[in-house]
């Protein structure tokens, strides 16, 4: 994900992998997304899901349960 936005191959290589994917009827996750940029270009390639630092950094499962509770539209993600 890294240079996706500046290096042309490397975006060449990711929209063909998700492409790929897709063809064959996979959902693509992406890995190591730092930055809205690379969010942007994931989104206009449909890229199905991301994670990485620019959604949230490494969670305990405590955590974890608390970053979901705040954001469910009704703040009840059970316990």
């Amino acid at each position: 994900m890294r240079n996706i936005a500046t290096d042309p191959s490397a975006h060449a290589v990711v929209r063909a992998t998700i492409d790929m994917a897709h063809a064959l009827g996979k959902s693509v996750v992406a890995e190591g997304v730092e930055y809205a940029a690379q969010l942007a270009l994931l989104r206009k390639m449909n890229c199905d899901l991301v994670q990485g630092y620019y959604t949230s950094p490494p969670l305990t499962a405590a955590a974890l349960v608390e970053f979901l509770r705040m954001r469910s539209p009704t703040n009840a993600v059970p316990d």
